[in-house]
């Protein structure tokens, strides 16, 4: 510390977060930079270590340095406690603080009495606290901590089978290590889909001592925008934006009416038709079930494919073009990509109006392409392009991930987000397309290998079907079945699977 100890009078910032340290089960706290909130944690774990018996604190950072450099915050507070506060101290190291008295008991073993509380200042590990019983974890600089989601994954039992509690620190430090997983978690957070985790944002603003042009000097001094939003950010946008800025720009900060969908799967039902069936682990989100019995084009899929080992997600949505909203999406990492092609049947089969599919064609997309002409799915999207050789124009099953058809499908989706009259319900999409960013050689995409963007392609792609289908048509009421508008043509429904033929029945 410069200048010495001084007397610990919380920040009201600080003061605010107190009661969050006491009641929240898991809590996590994306900051500015240099709000003393690191300074407050060491006081919350050696406060909860001298007032409780049996306690065990465990504090988790991303290298041994400042493993260390927290147990001395610890160490400074308690040196400087009275006497009469102090317990006794039977174990004190650079990374362990703990608290009892060592005795014999009557067969002369050696035993830890008093209080015997820990506090625990370790470097990262995949084991994290695993084997542990906590009562406090601390995972500090959550951004730069490697292997954070195996952390959380193998102490989190052991916190909960203590009745215990999780608090998890980071700055917006955006191309750190364990800042993806961070922010994913903060943001479900933020949408009330985290379970118990609550959050809390500190803006550079709660440092009591930062005028109005505190930003501008930082500027002045050679900070940039980029810098700006990782250490010292005002708002949440602005500390989980993409580090050179979203390619949808503040568009997206109309889209924050999220709506937890219901999960679930699609079966058959007796009669041949199809059911959705709720499941909390299901592939599928669904804001509202499809009805289109009685039209035709009211609906179109689009999906992006993956090749189903995990590292990336299938996703599809289904699309509402008379409503003009995205009303289910179905998701997987795990199925393999000619299979993901009867999740596409089965969610056409459920719109009732034998929608448009639309496959991406590049990769595992050729085999999700083969398998949907093999079960002979009427309506399957083609891609035309002109060939200067032959001089004719021919076309390719499926959407191909072009530089050209990404951007105008960038574009499209971001027309939509911005002209939109209601909220896109999807989270996870709004997430993704924060992250979405113009590269410098100008192509567009996800911003590193850290982030994701199937649902951007996904939606994108439901943008380009909406503009290129004919408008979706009301063909006759659901309940007294006569036709409404033949648009000068004799209307006949096309039983779905009846034809090989891939053309598209209602567009010559």
């Amino acid at each position: 510390m410069q200048g010495g100890a001084i007397k610990f009078k919380l920040w009201p910032s600080q003061l605010r977060i107190l009661p969050l340290f006491l009641s929240a089960v898991y809590i996590f706290i994306l900051k500015a930079r240099q709000l003393g909130l690191t300074w407050l944690t060491a006081a919350y774990c050696l406060w909860c270590a001298i007032f409780n018996q049996n306690y065990e604190v465990v504090v988790i950072s991303a290298n041994e340095m400042l493993a260390i450099k927290f147990l001395d915050r610890v160490k400074f507070i308690f040196d400087k406690l009275p006497d009469w506060m102090k317990p006794h101290v039977y174990k004190r190291t650079t990374q362990l603080m703990h608290f009892g008295i060592e005795e014999k008991d009557t067969k002369g073993n050696m035993l830890i009495n008093g209080l015997n509380s820990i506090i625990q200042s370790l470097t990262t590990t995949p084991k994290g606290a695993q084997s542990m019983t906590v009562n406090l974890l601390v995972l500090d600089e959550a951004a730069l901590i490697e292997n954070i989601k195996s952390i959380w994954r193998s102490s989190k039992p052991g916190v909960d089978s203590a009745q215990g509690r999780i608090i998890v620190i980071s700055n917006a430090i955006k191309d750190g290590i364990g800042w993806p997983w961070f922010r994913q978690n903060f943001t479900k957070a933020v949408r009330g889909l985290a379970g118990k985790i609550q959050y809390l944002f500190m803006s550079w603003m709660d440092h009591p001592n930062r005028g109005p042009d505190f930003i501008t000097q930082q500027k002045l001094e050679g900070m940039d925008d980029d810098d700006i939003s990782m250490h010292y950010p005002a708002t949440v946008d602005e500390a989980i934006e993409a580090l050179t800025g979203s390619y949808f720009g503040k568009v997206l900060i109309r889209h924050k009416d999220f709506k937890q969908g219901k999960r679930g799967y699609l079966e058959y039902n007796d009669e041949g038709g199809m059911r959705f069936v709720e499941k909390n682990n299901g592939l599928m989100e669904v804001w509202e079930e499809p009805d289109g019995e009685g039209w035709r084009n009211r609906y179109c899929i689009f999906s992006d494919v993956a090749e189903g080992l995990g590292l990336s997600e299938s996703v599809a949505y289904i699309f509402d073009r008379a409503e003009n909203r995205f009303i289910v999406k179905s998701s997987s990492s795990k199925i393999d990509a000619d299979l993901w092609a009867l999740e596409l049947i089965m969610l056409a089969h459920w719109c009732g109006d034998t929608p448009m599919i639309a496959p991406e064609r590049s990769g595992a997309g050729q085999s999700t392409i083969f398998r949907l002409r093999r079960e002979k799915y009427p309506r399957i999207y083609r891609d035309r392009k002109e060939d200067r050789t032959k001089k004719r124009v021919g076309s390719n099953y499926g959407w191909t991930e072009s530089r050209d058809n990404k951007r105008l499908l960038s574009n499209a989706l971001r027309a939509y987000l911005r002209d939109s009259k209601e909220s896109v319900p999807d989270g996870q999409l709004i997430d993704q397309c924060s992250t979405y960013i113009r590269h410098p050689d100008g192509h567009l995409g996800k911003e590193d290998e850290t982030k994701k963007d199937d649902c951007v392609i996904a939606a994108g792609g439901c943008m380009i079907l909406h503009s290129t289908l004919p408008d979706a048509e009301q063909l006759w009421d659901t309940k007294d079945r006569y036709i409404i508008t033949a648009i000068g043509r004799n209307i006949t429904r096309m039983p779905w699977g009846s034809t090989g033929s891939t053309r598209d029945p209602w567009v010559e």
